[in-house]
């Protein structure tokens, strides 16, 4: 039973003096909820949803709207419009609700939220986790307080069960109306509440409980993992260091991992997850992972960074160049001059065919020295420069496509020493104007 006077001493939400956003349904638990806070006098804002997926829901927007009215409480009613026929549906309808509590919150200039999940939800998200695969934090199930941007999500019923929660209900006269839907075997949590948490609480009536310290126990580890993380990855923008990845013990690469993704609201899943981890520990130097339309992972020698897939430079296929006639590609400043200029690098030659071209670096590119000739592609592997720069490198040759010049890289000396043109590839610094 559910006793009132150790309920409103809770430490987690007693002494909060801000209003409450209570997200409700006229289900049981919502009303209980609600029907407690009621009781504790505190200021509250209560907040319905109906998703229009039953002839029901008008039905118990209207009651919460009564209790509401008779009460004096600030009430909101808010549709989701989904179609029932999206696959995504429930995930999507979870991030629209919460969008909104958020809203709801900002507007009474408050953090807190609270929601009516119980022991029996959290036994049941449990094996939902174990079942599609989560991460630490995951597994744990669900957390009575967990922060989210600046909000502060609260679970004031965690330590109840639903049987707990129906005895106060009934000695109390607390109005509700049951949802149909949860009758039915079409939803996984309602196959697992139907068939698997029943057989749990008859091998130990004080199952609720334990998965209840099991959830404690799991998400003090995780905490405890992920500070370690935190000292890690400072700015999630960043290169990280591989070297200092791989120094770690397996459960702190996976949550560096999930960290990253996390924040940069990429879904995530164990195999997504190990995949990444068996990468920047394999001997591949260079290495891409398609996260979704946005974002790509990246592994290039020594770093691992997340990047966003449409964050490339500007690419050109091919630049002619006048002598003395300064272009502008990719952020540098390009001129060749037969005549000395700053900051240039010397080009000596018999013979070139002109005009020359700036262009990208392409498949089968050949590079000539005096013991003879070499693949690019193997310099740049030797050099080890970078997947995401090698994508963008800009290679000066003549009209035949003879490589001539590749800053910082390569100056072909097997042209002869009669003549000299000048070259200059200068970056573009920021605040720095071209003359």
């Amino acid at each position: 039973m559910i006793n009132l006077n150790l309920f409103l001493k809770d430490k987690d939400f007693c002494n909060i003096t801000s209003p409450l956003i209570l997200s409700v349904s006229a289900g049981v638990d919502s009303s209980v909820m609600l029907d407690l806070f009621i009781r504790s006098k505190q200021k509250i804002v209560v907040v319905i949803f109906d998703h229009h997926t039953r002839k029901q829901t008008a039905s118990e927007v209207a009651l919460i709207k009564k209790i509401c009215l008779e009460k004096e409480i600030d009430f909101y009613a808010h549709d989701i419009r989904i179609s029932k026929k999206d696959d995504d549906f429930q995930n999507k309808a979870r991030l629209q609700r919460y969008e909104y509590l958020k809203f709801i919150a900002s507007k009474y200039n408050t953090p807190y939220i609270l929601t009516a999940h119980h022991a029996d939800d959290l036994a049941e998200t449990i094996f939902m986790k174990i079942l599609r695969g989560s991460s630490l934090y995951g597994y744990a199930g669900i957390h009575k307080i967990y922060k989210e941007d600046n909000y502060i999500f609260i679970k004031p019923l965690l330590q109840y069960s639903k049987d707990e929660i129906l005895e106060y209900a009934s000695k109390n006269n607390v109005a509700y109306l049951e949802d149909s839907s949860n009758l039915s075997d079409n939803y996984l949590r309602n196959r697992i509440r139907h068939n698997i948490i029943p057989f749990f609480k008859k091998e130990n009536p004080s199952f609720l409980k334990q998965a209840l310290i099991y959830n404690n126990q799991l998400s003090s580890y995780f905490d405890f993992v992920r500070d370690i993380v935190k000292t890690i990855i400072t700015n999630i923008n960043s290169k990280q260091s591989l070297k200092e990845y791989s120094l770690n013990k397996e459960t702190v690469r996976l949550d560096i991992i999930t960290y990253l993704l996390e924040g940069f609201d990429i879904p995530h899943n164990n195999i997504l997850i190990n995949k990444i981890d068996k990468i920047l520990l394999g001997n591949k130097p260079n290495y891409i992972i398609k996260l979704n339309t946005n974002y790509n992972f990246i592994k290039e020698y020594e770093y691992y960074y997340i990047t966003s897939s449409s964050n490339k430079s500007e690419k050109i296929l091919s630049q002619t160049l006048e002598e003395n006639k300064e272009i502008t590609i990719n952020k540098e400043i390009f001129v060749y001059s037969n005549k000395e200029i700053e900051e240039s690098v010397i080009l000596c030659y018999n013979i070139i065919n002109l005009p020359l071209i700036l262009r990208n670096k392409q498949d089968g590119d050949i590079l000539e020295f005096a013991y003879g000739h070499k693949k690019l592609k193997k310099l740049l592997i030797d050099k080890k420069i970078p997947l995401s720069q090698r994508n963008n490198l800009l290679v000066l040759t003549d009209s035949t496509n003879q490589i001539l010049y590749i800053k910082g890289l390569y100056i072909n000396k097997t042209l002869g020493e009669n003549k000299k043109i000048y070259i200059k590839q200068k970056e573009i610094k920021k605040n720095e104007s071209k003359q």
